[in-house]
């Protein structure tokens, strides 16, 4: 039995959380039996809190309790502080309500696997000395990067999960290095494993017009540093006057208003609105390039699903798909902070759009492309978790 613990599952309490973490738990169905905890946090009123820290100041006991379960999931909530306060106590009291949980349930995992770091790590840590058994961890860039600095009195317990963890999946290559310069090496195997998305075909490069894309949901234009891009691009325009930035996503009518208001009548940046996710590569491949320099990026599948649409990137240095294309120029690293450098990058992506596009007609007929592929990422997965198990994926699958 495998069992997974994760903040980032669609469930119950919050059907909108990205679909990578089950992506990845479904590529494993057949394979092993699976059970899941879907983990949410809710923060506690202030009196529940002081109370709770009158009766116990080392770890309030704040409520936990299942909210769905159909078998194969439990979802819950678990009720602990914002920024952090009691972070590893509150964490390792929802150990042990899991464990008391697996008895009752008779779930007896082989192997369990926190799907990041600085959260369900302390968990699956908890639970595995315990029960004696090995867990695996993910590292997902954004959120353990985001409390790992944030949390500097933690580093030594972080450092032993990280070096305890029978196998690591890192999301990208930047975090894996960011771990490693923080926590120090591990003598456990680390596999780097991509995020999966269904629009993963491969279309040839084409000839654009000098038309880039930038996509993502209107309410996040903070996190994704709209304001700047758009800034670039206004001042690649200077010197490039048919450069266009679109801006794809949806959003409600405050959201439009104040990315309208960043554009303020230019003719080098506007809404496009919401495009389809089925119909995105199609809108990729019809582009000189894509850009998005967020402030916090774990992965960015956008990124890789516009590659193998044929179209090149910029993107943020030290985050996101950072170590996957070094060397590489369809693949442009720029500060997300420096509007100068991104508008140089602006201006690459459409100067330069011929030879970044057969430079990148070639690289998708490699492996590197593939590794990006759903089966691909999937076949990367079975094999680490069971070499986490102990040996070669059988025929058949483990049954226990």
């Amino acid at each position: 039995m495998l069992v997974h613990l994760t903040a980032d599952l669609p469930d119950a309490v919050d059907p909108g959380k990205s679909r990578v973490v089950a992506t990845h738990i479904a590529s494993l169905e057949g394979d092993w039996p699976q059970h899941t905890y879907s983990l949410n946090r809710l923060s506690p009123t202030s009196g529940k809190f002081a109370a709770a820290l009158a009766r116990n100041p080392l770890a309030p006991a704040l409520p936990i309790a299942a909210v769905a379960n159909d078998g194969k999931t439990t979802t819950l909530t678990y009720t602990a502080p914002p920024k952090g306060i009691y972070h590893r106590a509150m964490l390792e009291r929802l150990a042990e309500w899991i464990a008391r949980d697996m008895a009752e349930k008779g779930v007896r995992p082989r192997l369990i696997h926190a799907h990041k770091l600085t959260v369900e790590g302390i968990v699956a840590f908890a639970l595995a000395q315990r029960l004696d058994i090995p867990f695996a961890i993910s590292l997902q860039g954004n959120t353990d990067e985001r409390i790992m600095r944030a949390r500097p009195d933690l580093k030594a317990h972080f450092a032993r999960i990280w070096r305890g963890a029978e196998i690591v999946f890192a999301y990208a290559p930047w975090i894996q290095r960011l771990a490693e310069s923080k926590l120090g090496p591990r003598d456990g195997a680390t596999v780097i494993l991509p995020c999966p998305t269904p629009q993963d075909a491969i279309l040839p490069p084409r000839e654009a017009p000098a038309h880039l894309l930038t996509a993502f949901h209107l309410r996040l234009r903070k996190l994704k540093n709209i304001d700047t891009l758009i800034a670039a691009a206004k001042r690649a325009g200077e010197n490039r006057p048919t450069i266009e930035l679109q801006i794809a996503g949806g959003g409600e009518g405050s959201d439009v208003a104040a990315i309208e208001a960043m554009i303020g009548g230019s003719p080098h940046a506007q809404l496009v609105g919401p495009v389809p996710h089925a119909e995105m590569q199609g809108r990729m491949n019809a582009m000189a390039g894509f850009a998005m320099v967020s402030r916090r990026e774990s992965f960015g599948l956008v990124f890789v699903e516009a590659l193998l649409a044929g179209c090149p990137i910029v993107y943020p240095r030290n985050m996101a798909v950072d170590g996957y294309f070094d060397g590489l120029p369809f693949a442009i690293a720029v500060d997300p902070d420096d509007v100068g450098e991104i508008a140089q990058a602006l201006e690459r992506l459409v100067d330069q759009q011929a030879f970044l596009k057969a430079e990148l007609a070639k690289w998708q007929q490699t492996s590197e492309a593939a590794r990006f592929r759903s089966a691909s990422i999937a076949a990367t997965y079975r094999e680490g978790v069971a070499a986490a198990l102990g040996g070669p994926l059988s025929a058949g699958g483990l049954e226990d």
